[in-house]
């Protein structure tokens, strides 16, 4: 059946338009976005010269392109935001266990503080 649906989801307190469709066992979502949200590309590269490029430069542009090109390997990157976030995190939760297993000095008396 080829189609989709599309809904509204609020993300970061925005709402957006959302095209769902079936992937294997589940649905995915597809952010769409709203007209005034799609500009023209003349507007992105009305400014850019034409450059004239020669053929060497060209095929040296070819053969870098080329020898850099692989696999995508998405093992290889991180989001370090994320790492940051964890980390904190983690030294929170340690500082709060640290507090936690500080001895309770006695006031005196049979209670304590």
């Amino acid at each position: 059946m080829n189609k989709v649906a599309i809904g509204r989801v609020v993300l970061t307190n925005r709402e957006h338009i959302i095209a769902l469709e079936p992937l294997d066992k589940g649905l995915m979502g597809t952010l769409l976005r709203y007209p005034y949200e799609v500009r023209s590309e003349k507007e992105y590269f009305d400014d850019i010269q034409d450059v004239k490029i020669t053929k060497d430069m060209l095929d040296l542009a070819k053969h870098i392109v080329e020898k850099k090109s692989g696999t995508f390997e998405p093992d290889r990157f991180e989001d370090p935001l994320r790492i940051r976030a964890d980390r904190s995190h983690q030294s929170e939760a340690q500082r709060l266990c640290a507090r936690r297993r500080k001895p309770r000095r006695n006031s005196g008396g049979n209670v304590t503080i």
